[in-house]
């Protein structure tokens, strides 16, 4: 009886630490840096704009999640929102345009983005904290409306100077589109930031 009460006493002082643990864990915090240097030494405050553009020479496409059809490309395209919250780091999108495309595209929902980092690294996971919504008007399938609903990873931000923002994200079609368009469809893009330049992400303890 000794053994099993030591036992159970041993396995709760376990779920104790794994507790403390995830807690930690859990309330890292992620700061937007201007320099590289770790930990943080200037952090990126509320209010900034950032502004992302096509990289030169790329082309942004979106094609059906089986590779078989491609319904656009793009050869020039921004994203453009201030940072609102710095921990973790949120904002809402303020322009998300589309050029050179094969076919016509406007941004119905601008929605909001959340910048997390990615441990071990000084880079981040981009995720829609709201709604981004587009329509495309196709050839095959008509108009076609996708969305990327809250909580969507659309890619990674790649810390660098300048840094990078590279959209790989599965998005979903939304009321108003033609019956035949795609249930979903992956949006590819890279995108450079042009202001401010020399952003990186750093994980404070």
């Amino acid at each position: 009886m000794k053994h099993l009460k030591m036992l159970g006493l041993a396995t709760v002082a376990v779920t104790i630490l794994i507790a403390f643990a995830a807690r930690d864990t859990a309330s890292a915090a992620v700061s937007l840096c201007s320099t590289t240097t770790t930990p943080c030494t200037s952090e990126v405050p509320t209010g900034t704009t950032f502004d992302f553009s096509l990289k030169s020479g790329t082309t942004l496409k979106m094609v059906t999640t089986d590779g078989k059809t491609t319904l656009k490309t793009c050869t020039s395209s921004t994203i453009k929102g201030a940072l609102t919250s710095a921990t973790p780091p949120t904002g809402p999108i303020s322009e998300l345009t589309w050029g050179g495309c094969n076919h016509q595209t406007k941004t119905t929902m601008l929605g909001k983005l959340q910048i997390d980092a990615i441990a071990g690294t000084d880079n981040g996971t981009v995720t829609a904290d709201e709604v981004i919504e587009f329509t495309t008007d196709t050839v095959l399938f008509g108009s076609c409306s996708y969305g990327a609903i809250t909580g969507t990873d659309l890619g990674t931000l790649v810390a660098g100077s300048p840094a990078t923002f590279i959209v790989n994200a599965v998005v979903k079609k939304t009321v108003g589109s033609e019956s035949a368009c795609p249930e979903t469809a992956q949006w590819t893009a890279e995108y450079v930031l042009t202001a401010p330049a020399g952003t990186t992400i750093d994980i404070e303890p």
